[in-house]
Parts: C-alpha cells; sequence; structure tokens
C-alpha cells in the first residue's frame, strides 16, 4: 500500500491490520486478540462536508469496524461508523451503526441497518453532512438503497477534526474493491463530484 496515504502500523493504541493486495483487491483480517486497523493519512476539517464510501464484502460474521470517520486525535471518542453487528451482540451478518459522543460513558449503537450475504459485494457510504450530522447508508452495486439508514446529530461533533479508519478483530476477512472520499452534497446519490478514490 501506498504510504503515503495509509498508515498500517497501528493508530490510538491499536496494532498494525493484517492485510494482502490481490488483482486490486484489499483482504483484511486480524488473529482473533487483537483489534488491528487501518488508517487514512487524510483528515477532514469540521467545515468539510464529505462522503466516506468503500466498495466492500465479508467472508463471514467477524467484529469489523467496516467504514468509520472517528475524531482524529483519540479514536476511542467522537466516532461514527458502520460494522458488524457482532460487536454488539448481534447474530448473523446484520449491519449496524456504532456512534459515540464526547461526554457519553460508552459507545452507542443502531438497530440493524440491513442484514448482508458473505461473499456478495456491497456500497456503504458514510455522510459527513454538516459539522455535526451524520448518516449511514448501505447500497447494492448499482445504488440501490438496502435496509434502512440512520442519521445522527451532535453538539460534541461540530469542532472536531476526522480521519477515516477500519478495525478488525478476527481472523474472518473483509476485502476492499475500493475506498473513496467524495464531496458531500445535499442531492445525494447523484453524480461523484471531486471524488478522490485511494487506491492501495
Amino acid at each position: 500500500m501506498n504510504s503515503n496515504k495509509w498508515d498500517w502500523d497501528g493508530y490510538g493504541g491499536y496494532v498494525g491490520i493484517s492485510y494482502s493486495v490481490s488483482n486490486s483487491i484489499l483482504s483484511v483480517w486480524s488473529d482473533g486478540s487483537n483489534r488491528k486497523n487501518l488508517r487514512m493519512i487524510k483528515s477532514f476539517a469540521p467545515d468539510e462536508n464529505i462522503i466516506a464510501e468503500t466498495k466492500f464484502k465479508t467472508d463471514g460474521v467477524s467484529k469489523w469496524w467496516q467504514n468509520h470517520l472517528v475524531q482524529k486525535t483519540n479514536d476511542i471518542r467522537n466516532r461514527f461508523g458502520l460494522l458488524d453487528g457482532a460487536d454488539a451482540g448481534y447474530t448473523g451478518l446484520g449491519w449496524i451503526v456504532q456512534y459515540r459522543r464526547d461526554g457519553e460513558n460508552d459507545r452507542q449503537h443502531s438497530s440493524t441497518l440491513y442484514t448482508l450475504t458473505a461473499g456478495v459485494w456491497y456500497i456503504d457510504a458514510i455522510q459527513k453532512q454538516s459539522s455535526d450530522t451524520f448518516k449511514a447508508i448501505i447500497y447494492d452495486t448499482n445504488y440501490n438503497q438496502l435496509g434502512n439508514s440512520f442519521t445522527q446529530t451532535s453538539a460534541a461533533w461540530a469542532d472536531e477534526t476526522w480521519t477515516w479508519v477500519t478495525w478488525k478483530h478476527e481472523t474472518t476477512k473483509g476485502h476492499y474493491d475500493w475506498i473513496r472520499i467524495r464531496k458531500y452534497t445535499s442531492s445525494e446519490p447523484g453524480v461523484s463530484v471531486n471524488s478522490q478514490t485511494e487506491n492501495f
């Protein structure tokens, strides 16, 4: 991977993720004992309205924090992202949102947005719609929304600078075809404007 764009040596107290790249597909996994992460080096200011999109698939149920925006200076404080519901005690491949706001003692979770099928490609999006409002959506690969979306607003997020991360805990692999950041517009979904796809 390009070390000018990605940090896979560990971030925020976690060790670096295990990964491979084959035919332009990034595969990530851990060892079942540690949370391992991959971080995008680029950060996003409070007034930057963006969408973090990935095309991904999973080999099965695992604790995978798959598409997360987190506070750059402390990833266990403010966060918003999609993950495998196994971390919150859900069964099967129900995908949920995990979020946290300053002043709260623990992470919060949404109900299930959509139940995935192992080995199938999906697209998901974390929309940073304003300095304090985030929305999560899961699509099929033709951008048809699947299941429910989830939106949350918090004043605690308004002055934070954000970065993108993914964590893995289990040996079960997850796969990315691409990860990209683009500007958010209120007419979503639509044509990508000024998108930046981060190559591996």
